[in-house]
């Protein structure tokens, strides 16, 4: 029972540092749209996007399969495969992060596109431009030495979607949650769309039909520059907390062991009979002998010689 409950207690400690630590632009801003990934990486990415590797965040609309994201009001469907973004830190200096697109604006987040099929080489998208990847591609790009793989991060916010079906094909629609415009960084308000998506092979403008497209708009949440530790120190007493926690339950895992092993072990003698010992080598005691009584022989008893015969002894002749 006891251990149970400090292992619930480590655990719970552990979500709630991971869910409190403040994100970082790289001028050192804090960013209260994104979340930390978790202890494997200092990065943070936005809970709609997926965190990778090489210090990217793989973009909601990035299905790695050539789907096609539809937004509201738009004629033609958009590609954003090999689409990225560029992460935030949890250490407010930026130490163990890497900045990608560090000519972009370092108050916000930058957009990445991958260039080949191996995604091993990128180009940082000029927000000024249209949002192509043959013109970012065109343009400066750098390389890493593997594909970015999604971490495999359990205690980070899983991203929220739900499904819908087309009226007219029998195809499966996969739906997201939110998509920030991208196209207006200094828009005051945030354009919430709900979107769907079709593989490439199966694009008929004429046929599709969603049964339900919804549009919303919200105010943009303010930032919130939040004064705190740093990042480091905030991981070094994520560290130490957990280390001492996990001490603990180790400790107290030993304890309680030892109090069973005690406790089975005394339940041996209870309610047993208490041995009997017999020395075997104890002397008995002396007994008296019986006292008989003495008895004269009577007068007229006369001895009895023995008969002659071959029994009789002679001498020997001389």
């Amino acid at each position: 029972m006891l251990f149970n409950f400090l292992l619930t207690l480590a655990i719970t400690g552990a979500i709630v540092l991971v869910a409190g630590q403040t994100c970082y632009h790289p001028d050192q801003t804090s960013s209260s749209s994104d979340e930390a990934c978790g202890f494997s990486t200092s990065y943070c990415c936005e809970p709609e996007d997926t965190c990778v590797t090489q210090g990217l965040c793989q973009d909601r609309n990035n299905h790695l399969n050539g789907a096609l994201t539809f937004f509201e009001g738009a004629t033609e469907p958009g590609n954003y495969t090999r689409l990225y973004k560029t992460a935030s830190c949890t250490n407010e200096n930026w130490s163990n992060c890497i900045n990608h697109c560090p000519s972009s604006d370092n108050n916000r987040t930058a957009y990445i596109w991958a260039c080949n099929d191996q995604l091993s080489l990128f180009c940082c998208h000029d927000d000024e431009a249209d949002l192509s990847q043959g013109d970012c591609c065109n343009g400066p790009t750098w390389s890493v030495s593997e594909a970015p793989l999604a971490l495999n991060v359990s205690l980070r916010a899983a991203t929220s979607s739900s499904k819908t079906t087309s009226s007219t094909t029998t195809q499966s629609f996969q739906i997201a949650s939110s998509v920030i415009t991208q196209f207006s960084p200094s828009a005051s308000a945030v354009s919430v769309i709900t979107i769907y998506t079709v593989p490439a092979s199966t694009i008929n403008t004429t046929s599709i039909a969603p049964t339900s497209v919804s549009t919303s708009t919200s105010p943009a949440t303010p930032s919130h520059n939040t004064e705190g530790l740093s990042g480091s120190a905030k991981i070094g007493l994520g560290v130490g907390i957990t280390v001492g926690l996990v001490s603990i339950i180790a400790l107290a895992f030993i304890w309680h062991k030892r109090r069973l092993n005690k406790r089975r072990d005394t339940s041996i003698y209870i309610d047993q009979p208490e041995p009997k010992v017999i020395d075997c080598h104890t002397p008995s005691k002396p007994g008296e002998m019986e006292s008989q009584e003495v008895r004269e022989l009577d007068a007229d008893w006369k001895p009895i010689e023995l008969a002659t015969g071959r029994n009789v002894a002679h001498e020997l002749s001389t």
